[in-house]
């Protein structure tokens, strides 16, 4: 899971979201959102400037490989998106969810996101 938001982090400076395709399972659909997201910056060709996530208080409970909650909260800094004309197009303020669930399951070998909740 922090691997994931790591890759938003950069997802958001490159536009690419193939990271975060790597780090979650098709059928999480926060995750498809979070990825439409950035398939939207490169296809109207704007970039961010913030946006990044920070995550705090990350506790893991016990659970078995095809299912492991993990529960702690996030922080989306402000973000601007920025047109390819050099102007600011929308502004999103400072997001704190307070507690979410992140369901964590092992595909390939890898801890992928299954659900958020």
């Amino acid at each position: 899971m922090k691997q994931y938001y790591a890759a938003w982090n950069r997802a958001v400076i490159s536009r690419s979201s193939a990271e975060l395709r790597a780090r979650s399972l098709p059928q999480c659909e926060p995750c498809q959102r979070d990825i439409a997201a950035i398939d939207d910056l490169k296809r109207q060709n704007q970039t961010a400037r913030g946006g990044m996530i920070t995550l705090s208080g990350l506790r893991a409970s016990p659970g078995v490989d095809a299912g492991i909650l993990v529960q702690g909260e996030l922080v989306r800094a402000p973000v601007d998106l920025i047109g390819a004309s050099g102007k600011v197009v929308k502004s999103y303020p400072e997001d704190r969810t307070g507690t979410i669930g992140w369901i964590l399951t092992r595909s390939g070998g890898v801890l992928k996101i299954m659900d958020i909740a």
